[in-house]
């Protein structure tokens, strides 16, 4: 049995920021700032400066994760990243920000391929609280600018 599965998924969460402030956010240090344990361990550059071909890990275990930035453009506010769980699964992970009259809007797409048959339960499952991830994201994001 093939283990070829893709889940593709979008959705936009909303930031109080304009997109020249709050682009950083969805980088590799920007989450640091606000997502609950994300601890990157940078590879290239060493310093995490946001960059194409930037390269960092997480997790461990069945879970380590390797990251690269595979595209990169600041003036239109975008960032493309490439994350593999070795074995596991892959996704291409898509940021785009565009201005609002409050902020930003921000547009987040996931494309995922199983490289393992056991990969698809954890696809259907990331593809079944995609929505409730963002919503979550963007409660995270409006408690770290704290009270407006």
């Amino acid at each position: 049995m093939s283990a070829s599965v893709r889940v593709d998924l979008e959705g936009t969460l909303e930031v109080p920021r304009a997109p020249d402030q709050a682009f950083g956010l969805f980088t590799a240090r920007g989450e640091e700032d606000w997502v609950p344990g994300w601890k990157p361990r940078f590879v290239f550059p060493e310093s995490g400066r946001l960059e194409e071909d930037q390269v960092w890990l997480t997790g461990e275990g069945d879970e380590a994760t390797i990251w690269s930035v595979i595209r990169l453009d600041r003036e239109a506010h975008t960032v493309e990243y490439l994350r593999v769980t070795p074995g596991s699964r892959l996704a291409r992970v898509s940021v785009r920000l565009t201005a609002t009259e409050g902020g930003s809007q921000v547009q987040v797409r996931y494309r995922w391929t199983a490289l393992a048959p056991d990969a698809r339960e954890q696809l259907k499952a990331f593809a079944a609280g995609y929505e409730a991830m963002l919503a979550e994201w963007q409660s995270l994001i409006l408690r770290h600018f704290g009270p407006s």
